[in-house]
């Protein structure tokens, strides 16, 4: 299945071809950095890599420091 070129520039756009590439976007590790704001910035560079998915934790207020 083919994306028309409106889709290609959409980031919104979901792949569902069976090739997807799917990014674990956290570790355990993760919040002991500003690991949001620096995914963020490099978003446009990930897409570029190949990745069409990016996984990440749900949101959640938690007693523990790991978050």
């Amino acid at each position: 299945m083919a994306l028309d070129e409106s889709q290609q520039s959409d980031p919104l756009v979901v792949i569902r071809n069976g090739k997807e590439i799917i990014l674990q976007a956290f570790d355990w590790e993760s919040h002991k950095h500003d690991w949001w704001i620096n995914l963020d910035t490099k978003v446009p560079d990930i897409a570029k890599s190949g990745f069409t998915t990016a996984w990440l934790p749900p949101v959640c207020q938690s007693l523990a420091p790991e978050g």
